[in-house]
């Protein structure tokens, strides 16, 4: 709250007046008007120019030609301004000496101005995409105040509503944001070019989408002619998408998946081979569409069967010679495990104890046997073509006819 001075000062002296007779004065003012803010006083003085007064009586009025005492203000000085807005006049009334007339100082026309109000700004209801540019933000309601009274306009911002920046340059009663990564308030501070006073427009609000992101899946391996899994995840921007996947044979052209519109996609099988998937994410709200890093998806070859060598033909009770793996298995994920599997004429194969080397020495057979090996991998189990050892008969020993008949020396025996 400001004060200003003004005082009114008797023009004559008393001095060398005949006693009992009542002097003559001339009250004027050093100030024709005042000017003040809202809720601001002044004091105002009045002064006969002698040492002693015998009273004072302030008087007001709204039109400077009816006034009317202003109660309890018998003083010297008189307070003025404050929350009655508007013009009046003032005056001070001076008895010299008791028994003497009113003598009345010029009128102090007061003029309070009204309150100064806060600009309005034009609301703003829009959700902005990530990295755009509002509409320009404009004062609806200009600040008011007294009408002598103008403004300056300074555009502010803040991130959380608590601590607000000036905007460099914002002055004027519009303001044309740039492109925003968050969401942010903006408000005016509305300053009197006549001093009376500072006000903060409610602030508006520019919501603003978070940025898209996206997360895919893992890159994965399947088998010859089998279907994998991949998956994206979206966040920001809305919450809710649309999706579209691509498939790529490069990684650098790619083409829309038929049917391929959900969160997660079946791969199409095939035979072999690697292939790209990426995920077209488009959020509901309108916000830019954004493709998703790709996920790599190799198919193995199909499987393919080694060989284990000749077949063999063996005496009875004699051990074949050792049986190995002479062409390579292929296909899957060219990693195996191996186990051989035997069996006679007529029966089921089965494993064969301990022998899970690329190389299997059987023992002495006494009957012909198959022999096979089996590669088992990440995309199933092949066999190799069955190798058969065949084992002779048992050698048996010779038997003579009977010879009952008795020789005489020196002839032949019949045949």
């Amino acid at each position: 709250m400001r004060r200003v001075l003004i005082s009114a000062i008797a023009l004559c002296g008393l001095t060398g007046l005949a006693q009992g007779q009542c002097p003559t004065a001339t009250v004027s003012l050093d100030k024709d008007d005042v000017v003040l803010c809202y809720a601001d006083e002044s004091v105002v003085e009045a002064s006969a120019g002698v040492g002693e007064v015998f009273s004072y009586q302030w008087q007001v009025s709204s039109d400077s030609f009816v006034y009317a005492d202003v109660e309890g203000a018998a003083s010297r000085s008189l307070t003025v301004g404050g929350t009655q807005v508007g013009k009046l006049y003032y005056r001070c009334g001076v008895v010299l000496q008791e028994g003497c007339d009113v003598v009345y100082s010029p009128a102090v026309k007061v003029t309070v101005r009204a309150d100064m109000t806060a600009a309005e700004l034009s609301a703003y209801s829009d959700t902005l995409c990530y990295g755009t540019a509002p509409s320009p933000l404009e004062v609806a309601v200009p600040s008011k105040g007294g009408e002598d009274d103008t403004f300056t306009y300074q555009w502010q911002a803040s991130a959380d509503s608590a601590t607000y920046a000036d905007i460099a340059g914002a002055t004027a009663t519009s303001y044309q944001a740039g492109a925003l990564t968050g969401s942010t308030y903006y408000r005016v501070v509305s300053t009197s070019k006549k001093g009376c006073g500072v006000r903060e427009s409610a602030p508006v609000k520019v919501n603003v989408h978070e940025d898209l992101t996206t997360e895919v899946s893992a890159d994965i391996a399947v088998c010859h002619m089998s279907s994998g899994e991949v998956s994206v995840t979206a966040h920001g921007a809305g919450g809710r998408y649309a999706y579209q996947w691509q498939e790529s044979a490069d990684g650098v052209t790619y083409a829309d998946v038929a049917g391929g519109t959900g969160r997660v996609l079946s791969t199409p099988a095939k035979t072999d081979g690697t292939a790209y998937y990426r995920c077209q994410v488009s959020p509901v709200v309108g916000c830019a569409t954004v493709a998703s890093s790709p996920v790599k998806v190799v198919t193995y070859k199909a499987l393919t069967a080694g060989t284990v060598g000749e077949e063999q033909t063996i005496c009875y009770d004699v051990a074949p010679a050792a049986l190995s793996v002479q062409t390579d298995f292929g296909g899957g994920d060219g990693t195996y495990a191996y186990q051989w599997q035997e069996r006679a004429d007529g029966e089921t194969y089965a494993d064969i104890a301990g022998a899970t080397a690329l190389t299997y020495q059987a023992g002495a057979l006494i009957e012909s046997t198959y022999y096979r090996i089996v590669a088992q991998g990440r995309c199933g189990a092949i066999e190799s073509p069955a190798v058969k050892v065949t084992v002779r008969a048992d050698m048996t020993t010779a038997e003579l006819s009977a010879y009952s008949d008795t020789l005489c020396y020196g002839t032949a025996p019949s045949p």
